[in-house]
């Protein structure tokens, strides 16, 4: 079958990673979705809407690289084209969003979500030695800093007032998502800390996940923005320690793997391929890979997006 692939959406995303990653795989673009003015990206067709592509109808692939709150528009856009779609994360920021493509996802195997971050080396090994290390006592720290140094966020997908389109949203589905890859599925969130900027983006957030089955158990997350960057996990249990940095990530390059067993340290890198681009390949070639069809399993769509939106309802509770 021939790939008629349209990427929607026209941020620095789609410009900085997904073309390049397209690219790459010597996949053609067919256009471009936008709400910017161009009719042109590269050499690249750009429309304003789906109907004004000619032969639309011939599409099979979509790329959906919106903010957040829009991508459902577009979801259902491909559920009703019968077009296979791969979102990025988040795909749903609503139980509503999800319960109005509940019937279609129940059934079809159509939509991937972009948790490139599983698709990395440093996911890969510490999904392998979460249980050979974790006991019935442990805890996992997880941090991803931003730098900024000067308070001032440029205009991007992080940076909008509406939570929905902030930073809470952009990590905390890798966040949820991780806990699902690790069946950590029983817990309570409670807000650390909540700070924002004078323009009223956020800033920082800390918030605990307690699991409702062993209070020993306990998940810290860190997200936001600070003076130096941060991108790593942390696992303490017993006399065991092991750290992974950066750990959400879709780049190429070199992992840190740093492991403390009693006096024993090990320092070692593991090499990384480019994780959006392997994700796109399975996407394309419809991987069975047990990590791709997680990532359109209806079971873990309704668990990420729960968890969001009770993250949300606890940070609005803390929120004078």
């Amino acid at each position: 079958m021939s790939i008629e692939l349209v990427v929607i959406g026209l941020g620095n995303h789609t410009k900085s990673k997904i073309i390049p990653a397209l690219q790459s795989l010597s996949i053609p673009i067919r256009a471009i979705i936008s709400e910017i003015d161009l009719t042109r990206y590269e050499d690249i067709e750009v429309f304003n809407s789906i109907s004004s592509i000619r032969d639309s109808d011939t599409i099979t692939h979509f790329i959906i690289s919106t903010t957040p709150s829009k991508q459902i528009k577009y979801i259902k856009a491909a559920l009703l084209m019968n077009i296979k779609a791969f979102v990025e994360k988040p795909a749903f920021t609503s139980e509503e969003d999800l319960l109005s493509v509940h019937s279609f996802l129940k059934d079809r195997l159509f939509l991937t979500e972009g948790m490139m971050y599983r698709f990395c080396e440093s996911y890969k090994y510490f999904y392998a030695n979460f249980s050979k290390i974790k006991d019935s006592n442990y805890e996992l720290s997880i941090n991803f800093i931003l730098p900024n140094k000067s308070n001032i966020i440029n205009d991007t997908f992080r940076s909008k007032v509406d939570i929905k389109n902030s930073i809470v949203y952009d990590i905390g589905p890798y966040v949820f998502d991780l806990m699902w890859a690790l069946q950590i599925l029983n817990f309570q969130i409670y807000i650390i800390k909540i700070e924002k900027f004078t323009n009223n983006i956020f800033k920082r957030l800390r918030f605990l996940l307690v699991s409702d089955e062993n209070s020993s158990i306990n998940i810290n997350v860190n997200i936001g923005y600070d003076n130096c960057y941060k991108n790593e996990i942390n696992l303490v249990s017993n006399n065991h320690n092991l750290t992974l940095y950066p750990f959400f990530w879709g780049r190429s390059g070199e992992i840190n793997v740093r492991e403390t067993r009693g006096r024993n340290i090990i320092s070692k890198k593991i090499e990384t391929k480019n994780a959006l681009v392997e994700i796109l390949l399975g996407w394309l070639n419809n991987s069975k890979d047990k990590n791709y069809l997680d990532l359109q399993n209806l079971k873990r769509y309704k668990f990420v997006t729960y968890q969001l939106v009770n993250l949300e309802r606890e940070i609005n509770k803390n929120v004078k």
